[in-house]
């Protein structure tokens, strides 16, 4: 059995998230890191929230991917990493900057 957990990045702001995602690894075998978007409609409301939550303090695809890049010194080979995010909020320009940054992880 596996211990899957949801974090929406940047939530309550990138360096709590960061701290707490750090812990988080430390039980975690499947961490997927949702990326802010400003209508996650397909989501609960707890996920919602965690996502304006971010947007207000300034979370976007860029800081996510900076939080993401500072943890990646923290990860063992034993867990697993997912980035998810809505894709009518990856643009065409986005997508291909989505594709090459989350290649190099």
């Amino acid at each position: 059995m596996k211990l899957v957990i949801y974090a929406t990045l940047c939530d309550p702001n990138c360096i709590r998230s960061m701290d707490y995602l750090k812990t988080i690894l430390d039980y975690a075998d499947i961490l997927e890191l949702g990326i802010p978007f400003s209508d996650p409609l397909a989501d609960g409301l707890t996920i919602q929230k965690a996502h304006f939550r971010a947007l207000k303090a300034g979370g976007n695809l860029k800081k996510s991917f900076e939080v993401v890049s500072k943890l990646k010194e923290s990860f063992s080979k034993r867990e697993s990493l997912l980035i998810t995010s809505f894709l009518t909020s990856v643009t065409p320009t986005l997508f291909g900057i989505y594709c090459n940054i989350s290649a190099a992880f």
